[in-house]
């Protein structure tokens, strides 16, 4: 998990937020984007604070899969 937390107390580095595998729908919208636009993919990245504390709110449970684009 990526946390971007800064100096955030220690408690935020400690919280996890664990989701369903979401590889083969990162493959399907890599697919479908033009032969002309570069696609780059982290498998081994996780998300950010950003992603996941509303998720964490929204679905608590983790129990969706999150891919995450930009």
């Amino acid at each position: 998990m990526v946390y971007g937390f800064g100096s955030f107390a220690q408690r935020y580095f400690q919280m996890t937020y664990e989701t369903p595998d979401a590889g083969a729908l990162a493959a399907r919208v890599a697919a479908s984007m033009p032969d002309s636009e570069p696609v780059h993919q982290h498998a081994s990245r996780g998300l950010d604070h950003g992603a996941w504390v509303p998720l964490k709110t929204m679905y608590s449970y983790g129990d969706v899969p999150v891919l995450k684009t930009s």
